[in-house]
């Protein structure tokens, strides 16, 4: 079939392309790979209905300034943190950091813990919380790490950095609770939302309806 395209077309196609490039189709040196969350596929991840951890919460990826483990690590003693460090602030010798996870540690533990923070001062399109989705573990996080977010569901918490740490510990709190009670709707949502294989249908249906 002979499709004529505009320069209109192209550049539709180009954003497109761009967006799932962006935020599904990077590769990272390896040394970025472990407890990173770079893979949204639900093929790989891990999901049980019951949680081990059922009254801990799950933060993942590198310890760094920009997303205030340290802080969370002193307001709320519940929280987990795997992840390579890079803050001297953060203090590792405590029971709740739990190191470097492997890829395949991300794939199998995640799915442990009810709920993710991510309390980050700036992010693009978190895949730990994605990941988390998918593994059907409910999520905190700051405004500036919610794209692409459903904030009107009760497993998604979105919060304001400024918050206060009390407030922060309840709505932590308050979200593990809802997660523990809709792990089935978490994981309906994370794959529906963010499995790659279902990313990539809605970029070709895209795609058609532009050359259409």
């Amino acid at each position: 079939t002979n499709v004529t395209f505009s320069y209109k077309n192209l550049q539709e196609i180009l954003m497109w392309t761009f967006r799932v490039w962006k935020n599904w189709g990077r590769t990272y040196p390896q040394s970025e790979r472990s407890s990173g969350h770079r893979d949204t596929s639900s093929y790989f991840h891990l999901w049980v209905k019951t949680n081990i951890w059922c009254f801990r919460t799950l933060c993942l990826g590198k310890v760094e300034p920009r997303k205030q483990q340290s802080y969370l690590q002193s307001i709320d003693a519940t929280i987990d943190f795997a992840g390579p460090i890079a803050d001297t602030n953060f203090y590792h010798e405590d029971k709740t950091y739990l190191g470097v996870w492997s890829r395949e540690e991300v794939y199998n533990n995640l799915t442990d813990y009810p709920n993710l923070v991510l309390f980050s001062d700036g992010e693009s399109a978190p895949q730990v919380t994605a990941e988390a989705l998918i593994a059907g573990c409910g999520v905190v996080v700051s405004k500036e790490a919610s794209a692409n977010l459903d904030d009107s569901l009760p497993f998604i918490d979105v919060v304001d950095r400024n918050i206060s740490h009390l407030d922060l510990v309840r709505t932590i709190q308050k979200n593990r609770e809802a997660s523990l009670e809709n792990r089935d709707a978490i994981r309906k949502y994370g794959i529906e939302t963010f499995d790659i294989e279902k990313c990539v249908e809605r970029y070709i249906d895209k795609i058609r309806e532009i050359i259409s």
